[in-house]
């Protein structure tokens, strides 16, 4: 039977889950996604070290198009992206956490920090860029660097 209307926003491919969000501001091709809790919409990821930051953004993806505010953006919400390192030595298969929408850093252990998240190191590159598995992310809050 041939289609008769859109898949729907969540559909599952071959190279991965793509996700369609409402953007809140311009967002651009390969960025780091957050989806702000509190509205709903997708903003390029940010480090946010004001009390309770990580609870209020969730990592989705990245970005598979460009979008302005109000539009619709394409999310993939998994695979492995290269990703600039910032903030110690990368290692493999520790944690990714948000430092800007292009840049991971380490988990950082400091009482205070936030550690929203990206994904996994899967390999490095050289010490200032990695390749990040954004599928590979834990289901609850990160509690150590290896969580």
């Amino acid at each position: 039977m041939a289609l008769t209307e859109d898949l729907g926003s969540l559909f599952q491919v071959k190279f991965g889950t793509l996700q369609v969000y409402t953007a809140g501001a311009t967002i651009y091709r390969g960025a780091t996604i957050a989806l702000r809790l509190a509205t709903g919409l997708v903003y390029p990821a940010i480090l946010n070290d004001s009390p309770d930051a990580d609870l209020n953004q969730l990592i989705v993806g990245y970005s598979r198009s460009g979008a302005i505010a109000a539009a619709s953006l394409t999310v993939q919400r998994e695979g492995r992206v290269i990703r600039n390192f910032t903030g110690g030595t990368p290692l493999v298969g520790t944690l990714a956490c948000v430092y800007d929408d292009e840049t991971v850093q380490a988990y950082r252990a400091t009482v205070g920090a936030m550690n929203v998240v990206v994904g996994r190191i899967t390999e490095v590159l050289d010490a200032t860029r990695v390749y990040v598995d954004f599928g590979d992310r834990p289901k609850r809050i990160a509690t150590s660097i290896y969580d």
